[in-house]
């Protein structure tokens, strides 16, 4: 069929060729987009800490609203590190250590923001840098491994089996903010 000038319309090879044209500027190539962290996004760093101490402290349900010493413990389950400050830590840190739960379920120990758990190095008879323990009162005891604790963390200490918890020891860092 051939067109003549007076014809209105498009032939069939004019529609293909324009119905192909206008397929191709609808189809686009998928475009992947990067998408960055802007600054108010990005993950913060931690705070740095100075003038660090190690302190190694017991508390009992006996006495729940006093800390002491562990070297003050009857049979301490942990063996403080070397160069261990010898007192107590601040009131106010002590202050901050909140201690929730009972004798059935365990105790909690929430530490303040400016301290965590030391994770110090294993002893030659450890399998694990334990820095919080339990001793039960038929001699059991339970050991939580501090590595990889941050500040402000909480402490959990499971029940004792077969006993009653006579004492919890922690050893914890505490610092300042920088």
């Amino acid at each position: 069929m051939h067109e003549t000038p007076d014809q209105v319309g498009l032939t069939r090879r004019e529609a293909l060729k324009r119905g192909a044209a206008v397929a191709g500027a609808l189809w686009a190539v998928p475009i992947v987009q990067v998408v960055g962290l802007r600054p108010a996004y990005a993950q913060t760093t931690s705070p740095a800490w100075i003038n660090c101490d190690v302190y190694c402290i017991a508390w009992t349900p006996l006495f729940p609203e006093r800390w002491f010493q562990l070297r003050l413990s009857l049979w301490p389950v942990l063996s403080c590190p070397d160069g261990v400050t010898d007192a107590l830590p601040p009131q106010a840190t002590l202050d901050g250590i909140v201690v929730t739960g009972d004798y059935s379920t365990g105790f909690t120990e929430q530490l303040p923001d400016n301290c965590r758990l030391y994770g110090q190095d294993p002893s030659p008879d450890e399998f694990s840098p334990w820095s919080a323990a339990a001793r039960c009162l038929d001699g059991h005891t339970t050991k939580v491994d501090g590595s990889g604790s941050t500040f402000g963390d909480a402490v959990f200490i499971p029940a004792c089996a077969n006993s009653l918890i006579l004492h919890i020891e922690l050893i914890i860092q505490c610092c300042e903010q920088a």
